[in-house]
């Protein structure tokens, strides 16, 4: 053997992956990494330019609205911009407003009894879109 296996025998350490598929699995797994990083970066920066358009049409209301400086009103926007949106996001949280089919595949709602359309959520007992209630 060479002196590199005998190492790897004698340490109990895996080889470096040397196979075709073991191979293929790494650059799989940095693949599903690099998406992962890739789609986080594109969520942000969606929050960012709904962020800068919130900001940007409060601080035009700041504007006509009231005579504060520049600094103050950027800074209001800003903030003002920030609250509404985490106000949003807990209201649309505690609503249910995104039904959860779309957010996780595997919980995907069944069709309504009556109607044949799919319910707004997995334990749904009404349907939104023809009134039917089964409720017991």
């Amino acid at each position: 053997m060479t002196e590199v296996a005998d190492d790897v025998e004698r340490d109990g350490a895996r080889p470096v992956p040397s196979t075709v598929a073991d191979r293929r699995e790494v650059r799989g797994f940095f693949a599903g990494i690099g998406l992962l990083v890739g789609f986080s970066i594109v969520v942000l920066l969606v929050w960012l330019v709904a962020l800068l358009v919130l900001a940007g049409l409060i601080f035009l209301g700041l504007t006509v609205a009231t005579r504060w400086n520049l600094g103050a009103r950027v800074g209001a926007s800003f903030v003002f911009a920030y609250l509404t949106m985490k106000l949003l996001r807990i209201v649309a949280e505690t609503l249910d407003l995104i039904p959860e089919s779309w957010i996780d595949g595997s919980k995907k709602s069944k069709p309504c009894p009556n109607c044949g359309k799919d319910l707004r959520t997995a334990l749904a007992q009404q349907c939104m879109h023809c009134g039917a209630d089964w409720h017991s």
